[in-house]
């Protein structure tokens, strides 16, 4: 994964939160040369929840690793997040992570040269998961005014193999770590993780 993105001015490794008892959580920042408040897309990686960190581009398109380069070729600046993956910590700590790289963002915006009033999510599979909610629960700092959902997972209540699946294989599924709880143990907390329950 490349480092730097051409034409950008790129801040790498920048610590947007500190929790307590988990690792510090990083963001990259590329900005194009000569922004002075660039719109700015907030890239959340795939990964089903468990594995992936902020440098991971969408790899099944056929120029992999382009994405962000497009992205500040069109004058966007991109921030790319971690956020604790499922086997670190369970619902909702992804979707707080990603809310609080918001905060940040907008926090710092004069110093990064992003437009606090201009911030997209954007992300795929697991990654795109976490934009729908943004993007359909954010309010004030942690709002976005738009979202690209590659490959979005919608309603975790209903995928395909559920049915098929023992309690011990569906708890560890990447939904079942996510969640940390069976469907039936706990559907409301199931219900409020699925981005088409907030539409």
């Amino acid at each position: 994964v490349p480092a730097v993105v051409p034409g950008a001015v790129c801040h790498r490794g920048v610590t947007y939160v500190a929790r307590e008892g988990y690792r510090p959580l990083l963001m990259d920042v590329h900005v194009p040369l000569g922004a002075t408040a660039a719109p700015c897309v907030l890239w959340i990686h795939g990964g089903a929840w468990w594995s992936g960190d902020r440098r991971e581009q969408p790899s099944n398109w056929r120029r992999p690793g382009v994405l962000f380069s497009l992205l500040v070729e069109a004058g966007l600046a991109v921030a790319t997040v971690d956020y604790r993956l499922s086997r670190e910590a369970a619902w909702p700590a992804q979707y707080e992570d990603v809310a609080e790289a918001l905060r940040f963002l907008r926090a710092h915006a004069d110093l990064l040269r992003v437009d606090p009033a201009r911030v997209a999510a954007a992300g795929d599979s697991a990654g795109s998961h976490l934009a729908a909610m943004l993007a359909l629960r954010g309010t004030g700092p942690t709002a976005v005014q738009a979202a690209a959902l590659l490959y979005a997972v919608t309603d975790l209540r209903d995928f395909d193999v559920s049915a098929t699946l023992s309690p011990e294989e569906l708890l560890a599924s990447p939904e079942g770590l996510l969640m940390g709880v069976l469907p039936d143990d706990d559907p409301d907390r199931w219900t409020d993780a699925s981005p088409i329950s907030h539409v």
